[in-house]
């Protein structure tokens, strides 16, 4: 039987694959009607409407918008156009469209819905938006663009010329004077022209309508002509159009006997809005007033491939009164496009479906292998039962999935393919025209992928198909091409775009399978020499194992990409990161153990990234000469390292250069690039970044499957996977290269137990685990120290954390500790030696602090008992303390005690001698700490420090005898020598005063004691004597005090009399009284007779001042007295007459010390002298100036 002989419908009748709403053909009317299928989801969205709809027949509504939402192609505009032939009632060849609809409405409540509706009145606008409103989306009309399309429909529907507006409200005023045939008639009879056919054209007819105008109307010519200048564009307001629609609806129901309905049904409004807002709140202006004012009885219902709020971005209230005017909104899909396909193209008779299903029976198993897709959407499968696979027949259930999505990425990424539908409409011509090609072939025969091809080759770019028609003619001519070739070719192009299924050879091969005795194996030989015949004649690309379509230019690029030369170490370079950064996860160090061991990595020699100075782990690719070496060779060449030889069935070489020659062939584009090369470029470098991925797996593999040599030993790994041989490699690497890593048993946890164990708070859990260890350490530091004595801490962790041990970093410091701990070695800081409880010893041993550079370790050396004998009895000795420790280090530590302790000390002295050089002992503190300074300079080296301690006997007895008195000096008699000095200080200008000779020889004798090297035995003696010495000059001080404070009260009495004398005591006595107050409380005050002369000197100073001043006040007094009594007596004398005033004798002022200089009389004749002296110079200044005045 041939395959057309099982369909119940013709499968070469005509089908209108592509639905328009404006298509008018009866025929074809029938036909859709009659074939309409309606799926479980349009039966859903019938249901949805009709249940709206119905109920607005009796309760008036203003939401009556519909909104109708579906991707291109998915049946919205063929559901609006069944919805406008049941709603307008419309009857096609002898029947209603309802009764179409008996069988495919399964819901009875549905059917009486549909059937109530279709009895009210309706008439549907239908129309597609664009077509009848494209021309005004461009300059000053795009704002009212939609207006203008529902004016012009609604024209257009009462019969006038809605494509211009000034030509409709003629019509319409013409019309609602009753005189439209009238004006037709008139218009004929006048041009000889017929009105309907040349109203577009009625500029040209400007003098013969101004005459019927004026015939019919009776209009003026005038007022005719006006009718011309009108503004033809000029679009009517909205609500002046739901007035006329209002108007409309309103005479229709009274002629329909009192309900009716019109209906605004438009097609593709989503497309035609766009991104414009003001086109989407006109159409919300438009609906919310047909709402408010004809309350349902105007519907307008459209369809958009977009859902309400994805067209434009419509903010806030306005939105919601969008989404409030479109309160039906129904969503399309193409989910059930098998579901119409199997119905209207491949619908069975019965005795076909059982022969199908009888057939499904026998081939059930070779169909399920032969439709077994790899590495793709689960999805895609062959057929689930025999229903199935004779509903499908000659399809596979695969391509219902499949072609769906072909159709929409073609129409995506092409121009022409645009125009392509992806829904049900253009996959049933798509189907049917497959299923024609094998119409005449046995009920064995299956429709491959590519015949789908040759439905959609005319929608194509020419792009594409020329490459095709490339390959067919290259097929017929025999130039690198058989004809299967280009069944593949097409295959691979109608997958190019989707990732639901992997151009792979087995998928392709499944593609490609035509019948259901198909030898897959055959097949697939036969599609793999169609794949490389394309491929080396460039019409397709592979990349791992996938192969890709390629147009022209992709071809022209594809071909300068393999020729771009590329330096084979850059693949190497790509190899090494795949290896070590996303397979081994960038690891610079391998753990094994308790251990961290850095290791070196290398691809085919060459080291990647920064040596670490561990071990080396080299993998060998099939570009490196030792991928083919025997294996003798290689167990030679992996001596000291780990050899990895990948090994692999795929090239990933091959792939990794393709990738690498389409990024270096993207970096050398320049210039201008056209925008398909850009884009061809853009999936190029997807396609590089898909080989690379591709290339981690074949890599991954290759690890798994690698022979490994280590240490020339053949080993291998029992991994599956790259990751874990690596882990086994470098497992077994690190046991044959730091082969005394396991000398450490026990390793601490951290820096922690370091400080612990240096502070004697820590014990291994397992004693004597790390024995071998501490051993290896201690030998070398042995040999150190038979050729360079201490060894710096960053050689000893460099020397231990490297081969052979590959100790930590922590492990060593801890085991350096326990060494210290246990007196076997010595951590030094600059040549001096710390205490284990030294933060210091820490931070040497951590490599951290300031002086971590200088920090060292050195074996200790034992010092036996000739060395610490003499110095335990020198130590006794020095300190009076029995109790001299007798180990080594407690010694050194009593040493180290008492010198840096004997030094503080002397240093400290010394601080009195600078602020007092006169204090004893200054030269044995110095020594003392020449001597200490000299014994601390060996402290870094213990040794050194008790020989020379033990040298230094005689010096440091000596010192300790003379050392004793100067202690005892500070501060028991420092006090007493202190005074003793104030004193010899004070008496240096009062000694002269001292009247007792006993008081004389004591403060010699102070002075003599203060002057002694030793005065040690004499410092008890200095209380006494300074007493008499204070005793005898208090004497004096109080004897001449006594004796001023009685002048004073003499000389206030000789010039308060004095005063009173010159009539001046109201003018003097309080101020003189209170300056004699004041010497008097100076004069008790003073402590040295120095003052006390002091203060005599200022008394006869003051009294000759006070004494002059007196005299002044007086003269002034008497001066002033004899003026007042001039005028008094001769006030009418003239100046000129008063007589000349008495001179005044010349006074000559003397000191007083001048006159009477301080001298020593021991006789009566000295004084006779010294007072003739005086006398004679009193009488020669008398005579000299008439007057004398004594002054201090």
């Amino acid at each position: 039987m041939e395959i057309k002989q099982l369909f119940e419908k013709d499968i070469d009748r005509n089908i209108n694959g592509v639905i328009k709403v404006a298509q008018d053909d009866e025929a074809l009317i029938q036909q859709e009607l009659s074939e309409y299928v309606v799926t479980r989801e349009l039966s859903r969205h019938f249901a949805d409407f009709f249940e709206n709809y119905a109920a607005a027949i009796d309760v008036p509504t203003d939401k009556m918008g519909v909104w109708i939402t579906g991707f291109f192609g998915s049946g919205k505009s063929h559901f609006l156009k069944m919805l406008s032939y049941l709603l307008s009632n419309r009857e096609v060849a002898g029947q209603r469209a309802i009764q179409y609809f008996d069988g495919k409405i399964e819901d009875p409540l549905v059917m009486e819905s549909m059937r109530r509706a279709v009895g009210v009145p309706t008439e549907a606008i239908l129309f597609n938006i664009d077509s009848k409103a494209g021309h005004w989306k461009e300059g000053a009309a795009a704002r009212t663009a939609l207006l203008r399309a529902f004016t012009r429909v609604f024209y257009e529907h009462l019969g006038f010329f809605g494509a211009d507006f000034r030509v409709a409200r003629l019509e319409a005023h013409v019309d609602a004077k009753g005189k439209t045939q009238q004006f037709r008639d008139a218009f004929a009879r006048i041009s000889g022209g017929d009105w309907l056919q040349d109203r577009e054209s009625y500029t040209f007819y400007e003098d013969d309508i101004v005459e019927v105008l004026g015939e019919v109307m009776g209009m003026s010519e005038e007022a005719a002509r006006r009718f011309f200048q009108q503004d033809e564009d000029e679009a009517i307001a909205p609500d002046a159009l739901v007035g006329e629609i209002r108007k409309y609806v309103e005479r229709r129901s009274a002629e329909s006997g009192g309900d009716f309905r019109l209906l605004f049904m438009v097609d593709e409004v989503g497309q035609f809005i766009g991104e414009d807002v003001n086109l989407m709140l006109n159409l919300q202006t438009l609906v919310e007033e047909l709402g408010a004012q004809c309350q349902g009885k105007v519907w307008v219902m459209v369809t958009s491939q977009e859902a309400i709020d994805k067209v434009v971005k419509v903010a806030g209230d306005d939105f919601s009164k969008i989404q409030g005017r479109f309160n039906t909104r129904l969503t399309l899909s193409s989910s059930s496009v098998d579901e119409v396909i199997k119905k209207r193209v491949l619908q069975k008779t019965p005795e076909a479906a059982a022969l199908l299903e009888a057939a499904y029976q026998e081939k059930a198993p070779v169909l399920k292998n032969l439709f077994t897709f790899e590495n793709s959407q689960s999805d895609l499968l062959g057929y689930a039962d025999g229903d199935e696979f004779q509903q499908a027949y000659p399809f596979v259930s695969y391509q219902f999935k499949l072609m769906p999505k072909v159709f929409a990425e073609i129409r995506r990424h092409g121009n022409a393919g645009k125009h392509l539908a992806s829904g049900e409409r253009s996959m049933l011509s798509g189907f049917q025209e497959s299923a024609q090609k094998v119409e005449h072939r046995d009920t064995t025969a299956l429709v491959p992928l590519w015949h789908f091809y040759d439905t959609l080759a005319k929608s194509l770019d020419y792009e594409i198909r020329q490459v095709i028609d490339r390959a067919e003619r290259a097929a017929e001519d025999g130039l690198g091409l058989q004809p299967q070739d280009v069944a593949v070719l097409k295959t691979l192009y109608l997958i190019h775009y989707l990732k639901d299924v992997a151009p792979t050879l087995g998928n392709i091969s499944i593609l490609m399978v035509d019948c259901m005795d198909a030898d897959k194996i055959a097949l697939r030989q036969q599609v793999k020499g169609s794949l490389e015949r394309l491929q080396r004649e460039n019409y397709i690309a592979r990349y791992g194992d996938s192969y890709t379509f390629l147009t022209d230019e992709e071809q022209d690029v594809e071909r300068e990409i393999k020729e771009t030369p590329i330096d084979s170490s850059a693949v190497v370079e790509e190899i090494r990161k795949i290896v070590f950064d996303s397979i081994c996860g960038a690891k610079r160090s391998h753990r094994l153990g308790n251990s961290d061991f850095a290791f070196d990595r290398y691809v085919d020699d060459g080291l990647y990234g920064q040596p670490q100075s561990g071990m080396k782990l080299n993998v060998i690719t099939a570009a490196h000469e030792l991928s083919s070496a025997d294996e003798e060779v290689l167990k030679l060449r992996s001596a000291d390292k780990a050899l990895v030889v990948l090994r692999s069935d795929e090239d990933y070489y091959e792939v990794l250069q393709n990738a690498a020659k389409i990024k270096k062939y993207a970096r050398m584009q320049s210039g201008q690039i056209s925008d398909s090369k850009q884009a061809i470029l853009k999936a190029k470098a997807k396609e590089a970044e898909n080989a690379s991925k591709e290339a981690q797996r074949i890599l991954d593999a290759a690890l798994a499957n690698a022979m490994v040599f280590v240490n020339g030993r053949l080993l291998k790994p029992p991994c599956s996977r790259g990751a874990d041989c690596l882990v086994f490699v470098l497992d077994e690497l690190a046991e044959a290269t730091y082969t005394k890593a396991k000398h450490i048993g026990a390793p601490v946890a951290g820096w922690a137990d370091v400080k612990a164990i240096l502070l004697g708070g820590y014990q291994l859990s397992l004693p004597g685990a790390n024995d071998d260890a501490l051993k290896d350490l201690e030998l070398h530091l042995e040999a150190q120290a038979r050729t360079h004595g201490a060894t710096s801490v960053a050689d000893l962790r460099r020397s231990f954390t490297g081969v052979p041990y590959g100790w930590s970093e922590a492990d060593v410091a801890a085991l350096v500790a326990q060494l210290v701990l246990d007196k076997k070695a010595v951590i030094e800081v600059g040549g001096q030696p710390l205490e284990p409880s030294d933060p210091r010893a820490f931070d040497a041993l951590r490599g951290t602090g300031k002086n971590a550079e200088a920090a060292a370790v050195r074996k200790r050396e034992r010092m036996g008992e000739e060395v610490l004998v003499p110095v335990r009895h020198l130590l006794k000795d020095l300190t009076n303390n029995i109790d001299v420790p007798a180990d080594e280090d407690g010694l050194v530590a009593a040493v180290k005690d008492y010198v840096d302790g004997t030094a503080d000390r002397l240093q400290q002295l010394l601080q009195h001698y600078a602020a007092q050089p006169a204090y004893p002992g200054k030269a044995v503190v110095q020594d003392g700490i020449r001597l200490m300074e000299g014994i601390k300079a060996e402290e870094s080296n213990a040794h050194s420090l008790m020989q020379l301690f033990a040298a230094r006997k005689n010096e440091l007895l000596d010192f300790d005898e003379d050392f004793e008195p100067v202690q005892g000096f500070f501060p028991n008699q420092q006090r007493l020598f202190d005074e003793a000095l104030h004193l010899v200080d004070r008496m240096r200008d009062e000694a002269e005063y001292l009247e007792a000779p006993e008081a004389e020889a004591a403060l010699g004798q102070v002075q003599d004691v203060l002057a002694m090297d030793s005065p040690y035995g004499r410092v008890k003696d200095l209380s006494g004597l300074m007493a008499k010495v204070r005793s005898a000059h208090e004497a004096v001080l109080q004897r001449r005090r006594r004796a001023l404070l009685d002048h004073w009260e003499e000389v206030q009495a000789e010039l308060l009399d004095y005063a009173q004398q010159k009539g001046q005591a109201e003018a003097f006595t309080d101020a003189v009284k209170r300056a004699v107050t004041q010497r008097k409380e100076d004069a008790a005050k003073a402590d040295t007779i120095n003052r006390i002369e002091a203060l005599e000197s200022q008394l006869g100073q003051y009294r000759d001042n006070t004494v002059v001043a007196i005299e002044e006040a007086v003269e002034r007094h008497e001066a002033q007295a004899a003026a007042e009594a001039s005028v008094a007596g001769a006030p009418s004398r003239p100046a000129s007459a008063a007589p000349a005033p008495a001179p005044q004798p010349k006074t000559k002022e003397l000191r007083r010390a001048d006159v009477c200089p301080p001298t020593k009389l021991t006789s009566e004749a000295d004084v006779d002298q010294y007072v003739e002296k005086i006398r004679h110079a009193l009488l020669e200044a008398l005579r000299e100036n008439g007057a004398v005045r004594l002054k201090g």
